[in-house]
């Protein structure tokens, strides 16, 4: 995969599994906001995803539904291991994803 050399194993695993709980909904699509400006419109290639996630301290994935609507975002900080999932919008998507991540790190 080509994410960026500085993001830890930790925070590759934690923006991993969320990017995956995402992409398991065929209905859905993920843009990249890099803190600075949107670097990858609506898709669902992972791995344009995530060769953008952490070439800046913050990536935020936003969450868009096929028919052009955000179905929500979550922000995370990089170099925060395993607290990299800074926020998220509260909606029952975001909550679910959310949920999914962190009862994973709570098997680690």
């Amino acid at each position: 995969m080509a994410w960026a050399k500085w993001v830890s194993h930790v925070e590759r695993r934690i923006i991993g599994r969320a990017l995956d709980e995402i992409l398991a909904n065929p209905n859905f699509t993920v843009s990249v906001f890099d803190g600075e400006e949107m670097v990858v419109k609506p898709t669902r290639d992972r791995m344009n995803i995530i060769k953008e996630i952490g070439q800046t301290g913050e990536t935020s994935l936003n969450i868009h539904t096929f028919d052009g609507k955000r179905a929500g975002w979550i922000w995370f900080i990089h170099g925060n291991e395993e607290d990299v999932l800074s926020d998220c919008s509260a909606n029952p998507v975001t909550d679910a994803i959310f949920a999914a991540v962190m009862a994973a790190e709570d098997q680690m």
